[in-house]
């Protein structure tokens, strides 16, 4: 059960870093019609998505999970 978490969280990760923009559409789906990301919102959305990857990498090479 760990590892589907992992494997969620890891794609979820690799999704904010490749495209931003999906992951916006995605958290705004029923919220906002027609809207836009902003470039703040789109920069540290890469940013997050890059410090979630690090972070499961680390657990998954330190062995806690």
């Amino acid at each position: 059960m760990v590892y589907i978490i992992f494997i969620i969280m890891f794609l979820g990760g690799i999704l904010m870093v490749v495209n931003p923009k999906l992951a916006w559409e995605l958290e705004h789906f029923f919220s906002v019609k027609g809207g836009e990301p902003t470039d703040f919102y789109l920069v540290t959305t890469r940013i997050s998505g890059g410090i979630i990857i690090i972070f499961l990498l680390y657990l998954l090479c330190s062995e806690i999970i």
